[in-house]
């Protein structure tokens, strides 16, 4: 890191807060010191000019979309960065990914399938594993998990450099996670819920990747009947979580979110009820056993 940098690091490994907010509110506490300072002495604000402006703001939206388009070039520019993921071995496991629509059931879907197969089934356990690997607090966990700070804060944001020294906390946890689902597939056959293990695996034959989603209608339903989410802001709450999940897995993947080309599986829970599709999923689970 540069100085600059290495500060606001500082800063926030000692109050114990987010470096992209630090960073922030550093760059614009220098910007406003600069202002005070110019119209005291200089009796006019001089050398911050549509130039700063512009490249305050669009600099970081540009690297943050033009980012994912030479990812094939981090082969030739050194070990990659967080962004790079190693190939897995899967061994003889069978890995389940599913990725879903927040109220379309995912998450039960993925029980009911790992006690139909016989194997292991991991959510909310990557919590408690992902704080071991990263060594953070497992409340931050929870509440940064699937969700990055807003996306001006991630572009000004610098990723780059050692993966020990110099990543925030998000790519730390996301980087941790990511070494969590390859131990998981080396060891054994399980069902795995989000974390973009999809994208973790990417490389591997043996994984069966999933994509539930549904229509408004029916995840509302499910949040207000089974999640106990008030039907007052059932949708808004919806839309919000999908929301989260979208940027969070494009920021890190740098692919379309439920893009179909991307999963062997798309699954309608709207019309399509689970045990039908845990039927699907487990049928598609044995004939991918018995290819070995």
């Amino acid at each position: 890191m540069m100085s600059g940098e290495y500060f606001v690091r500082a800063i926030s490994r000692r109050f114990r807060k987010e470096f992209g907010y630090v960073k922030l509110g550093f760059d614009i506490t220098l910007l406003c010191i600069a202002c005070l300072l110019s119209l005291i002495f200089m009796s006019g604000i001089y050398g911050v000019r549509e130039g700063t402006v512009v490249a305050a703001l669009l600099v970081g939206p540009i690297v943050h979309f033009v980012t994912p388009w030479y990812r094939f070039f981090d082969k030739w520019i050194g070990d990659g960065d967080v962004h790079a993921a190693a190939k897995p071995r899967t061994a003889n496991h069978i890995v389940v990914t599913i990725a879903r629509e927040y109220g379309s059931g995912g998450h039960i879907l993925g029980e009911m399938l790992a006690k139909e197969l016989g194997i292991k089934f991991y959510d909310r356990e990557f919590i408690s594993m992902a704080a071991r690997e990263s060594g953070m607090d497992e409340q931050f966990i929870i509440k940064n998990e699937q969700s990055i700070p807003s996306f001006w804060l991630k572009c000004i944001l610098d990723g780059n450099g050692s993966l020990e020294r110099s990543l925030s906390s998000d790519d730390v946890l996301f980087v941790a996670e990511s070494r969590i689902i390859q131990e998981l597939a080396e060891r054994e056959s399980c069902v795995i819920i989000g974390r973009c293990a999809d994208f973790v695996l990417n490389d591997s034959d043996r994984v069966i990747k999933v994509f539930c989603y549904s229509d408004m209608e029916h995840e509302v339903a499910r949040c207000v009947g089974e999640y106990g989410v008030s039907p007052d802001i059932a949708e808004s709450e919806i839309r919000r979580v999908n929301r989260n999940r979208i940027v969070h897995y494009e920021y890190y993947t740098g692919m379309k979110w439920g893009d179909p080309h991307h999963y062997n599986l798309m699954i309608n829970t709207g019309s399509i009820d689970l045990k039908t599709a845990c039927r699907l999923i487990a049928d598609l689970y044995g004939n991918m056993r018995r290819e070995a």
